[in-house]
């Protein structure tokens, strides 16, 4: 099991929280998301999840990606 840690800019309500957490389940290996209102995102998957990763799969919804 792997953890990684993303902070995501760019949430304006809820709504982007919720969106987040399903993109960034879809993601091959992912188990679980912990998605919080400040962008702070914790990621266990079943593999290590790189940045590019978490990037694509919420791409066009306006968020931006980083590791923390």
């Amino acid at each position: 099991m792997s953890e990684s840690t993303f902070k995501i800019s760019g949430f304006h309500c809820d709504a982007c929280v919720k969106v987040a957490t399903m993109k960034i389940k879809k993601i091959s290996g992912v188990e679980e998301v912990d998605v919080q209102s400040d962008g702070k995102t914790k990621v266990r998957a079943s593999r290590a999840i790189a940045t590019e990763e978490v990037s694509k799969a919420l791409e066009g919804l306006g968020y931006t990606v980083k590791a923390i």
